[in-house]
């Protein structure tokens, strides 16, 4: 079975967080009212970025989440991979992670955003908990 990437709007929203706070527990950080606020808003503000799950079939298993952001380096908008996580319990981490990857340079090129940097990634707290290798 594929991975899809799944869109986690209003209708998908508590299995996102919900991964989410599974990911930040595993770091020993807390997912705190600032983290779910941000993670809020874009599940119903697309134009500052998107919240994506990861799942076969109904199996939900890893969460990414994509800000964006102006760049003068890249004349443009570009997608800022923040969190990515894959719940070691409902993935092969290999396979899953390279299906991820390519369905969401496809998503974010779909939408005109290019390139996707994960530069910041190791600079950000959540870079702790990241299951996925960049």
């Amino acid at each position: 079975m594929k991975t899809e990437l799944i869109l986690a709007g209003p209708a998908y929203r508590r299995h996102a967080q919900a991964l989410l706070e599974k990911a930040f527990a595993s770091a020993g950080v807390a997912f705190t009212k600032r983290h779910r606020s941000a993670f809020n808003l874009l599940c119903v503000d697309a134009p500052r970025g998107r919240v994506f799950l990861l799942g076969r079939g109904m199996r939900m298993f890893g969460v990414l989440v994509v800000t964006f952001s102006q760049s003068v380096l890249h004349g443009g908008q570009i997608g800022v991979l923040e969190v990515q996580y894959l719940d070691p319990a409902g993935a092969d981490p290999a396979s899953a992670a390279d299906e991820a990857f390519q369905l969401l340079i496809e998503e974010l090129q779909a939408i005109g955003l290019s390139p996707l940097w994960c530069g910041s990634l190791h600079s950000h707290p959540a870079a702790r908990f990241s299951n996925v290798k960049t």
